[in-house]
């Protein structure tokens, strides 16, 4: 409005000297200076409207402990209310490393970081990127996106794998006094939560989970090998699916409570009790490749099929390829409906693959053995001794002996003809002479390709 207003009035004056003749230079200056004037007072009136912008963000968004002391007075308001669509995870695991900064109580440390994962101090109102290391202290947060996984590490034997579009939020230690015993509490709003804990030492491990629908206790104790891996999922209705693959869970929804033993699922629907727990699939059995395999290469990586036995009717599969035997850093994820696999990009180096079978409700099997295998790129040749006769002799004879070494993978080929070699990788045979001129030549080839050869031409008299 003012920059109209200061406008329509040098027009009028640039109006008026023109009609009567006196556009001079002091009325041209006089103009550059009315317009700068009005230039100045648009950029002050922008500048005080964001510094009023600026200060009601901070007076709806306050930094440092209030925004700590607003987790703990709103703890039920984090249990309900977080975005439809979001994973929440509000958690106190055991055995968390000791340490402190600044008052504040180590918890855990992010020990795996696939792809873009972000992490907020309690203290901040900014998420951050998270990467491989950082430690994490009480009423912080860690958010996994699309197609991203971080690794919670609270010590060696108590671990929380998130999968994508995953929130956790970071509680403080709290330990039973009389029960003697490390006191956990998580909530999951969405999505899906696979975790261990271990009660092997002398404090037992317990976990306590709530969703949309149920109250889940986790007991470590109670395992066989007083060790709990579990995996809780909330369905997009909101209904939930408790798999216990080793301890004991307890779930309870409607006032009924049941216990979830190893290798069963209970699912609980929005509002009923939980079901009678069921078995899960067992677990498939590997055919190829076998373990401990090697696979050579030159330029291009090699074609592997990954196959394993087949399971019922409608059966759907969870195939992992990773770096490490504990699966955290993987190369392939991925759920298919064949019990086989075609993968022809794995570069060198080692690999473990494992397989899951997934019924029809999507409840998880057990994971099957994890096999070993190798990809060795390898661009040189093998090495060939041959044992010609001299060069330029004329033999007088039907046949000779063509005699070598070479390295005891490769394969050795006299004239076409594929020999076999002892167990030094030494080789001998015997190539009939034609009348006349005769070429001889011998070739090895490795498993990634990789040719050496030797010639000879020989000439036989008629």
């Amino acid at each position: 409005m003012v920059y109209s207003g200061a406008g329509k009035i040098l027009k009028m004056i640039f109006k008026m000297r023109v009609r009567s003749g006196a556009v001079t230079l002091r009325g041209w200056l006089k103009s550059i200076v009315l317009f700068g004037s009005e230039i100045f007072l648009v950029i002050s009136a922008v500048l005080i409207c964001f510094a009023f912008f600026l200060l009601g963000l901070k007076q709806i968004f306050p930094e440092g402990d209030p925004t700590r002391f607003w987790f703990r007075e709103n703890r039920e308001i984090l249990r309900t209310s977080l975005p439809k669509g979001e994973k929440g995870i509000e958690m106190d695991l055991s055995g968390v490393p000791e340490g402190a900064s600044d008052g504040l109580i180590l918890a855990a440390r992010v020990t795996f970081v696939q792809n873009e994962v972000k992490s907020k101090s309690s203290q901040e109102i900014v998420w951050m990127n998270a990467s491989r290391g950082l430690q994490l202290y009480d009423r912080d947060a860690v958010q996994t996106l699309a197609r991203s996984r971080a690794v919670i590490t609270f010590d060696a034997k108590n671990y929380l794998d998130m999968d994508e579009n995953s929130l956790v939020i970071i509680k403080k230690l709290e330990q039973s006094r009389i029960l003697k015993e490390k006191r956990s509490f998580m909530v999951v709003i969405d999505g899906s939560l696979r975790g261990r804990i271990d009660g092997s030492g002398e404090e037992n491990v317990k976990l306590e989970v709530a969703t949309p629908t149920a109250e889940i206790a986790v007991n470590a104790k109670e395992g066989a090998d007083r060790q709990a891996d579990f995996q809780i999922h909330v369905n997009p209705d909101q209904t939930s699916t408790v798999t216990v693959y080793k301890g004991v869970a307890k779930v309870k929804a409607q006032g009924i409570m049941v216990e979830v033993k190893e290798n069963q699922t209970t699912h609980i629907g929005l509002m009923s009790p939980p079901k009678t727990p069921q078995s899960i699939l067992e677990p498939v059995t590997l055919i190829s490749p076998e373990e401990g395999s090697l696979f050579y290469y030159r330029d291009f990586p090699p074609e592997l099929i990954f196959a394993w036995s087949t399971q019922e009717e409608g059966v759907l599969y969870h195939l992992q390829i990773g770096k490490e035997f504990s699966f955290r850093e993987r190369v392939l994820d991925e759920t298919i409906s064949k019990p086989s696999f075609l993968h022809g990009n794995l570069k060198a180096g080692t690999y473990f693959w494992r397989v899951s079978p997934l019924d029809a409700d999507r409840v998880e099997g057990q994971w099957s053995e994890a096999r070993e295998i190798k990809v060795v790129q390898n661009r040189l040749p093998p090495s060939l001794k041959v044992v010609f006769p001299e060069a330029d002799q004329v033999i007088n004879q039907e046949a000779i002996w063509v005699k070598g070494e070479s390295d005891q993978q490769a394969r050795v080929y006299v004239n076409g003809k594929k020999i076999v070699k002892d167990s030094t990788g030494r080789f001998k045979e015997k190539v009939q002479l034609k009348k006349g001129v005769n070429l001889i030549l011998v070739e090895s080839v490795d498993q990634a390709g990789n040719v050496s050869f030797q010639k000879r031409v020989i000439s036989r008299k008629f």
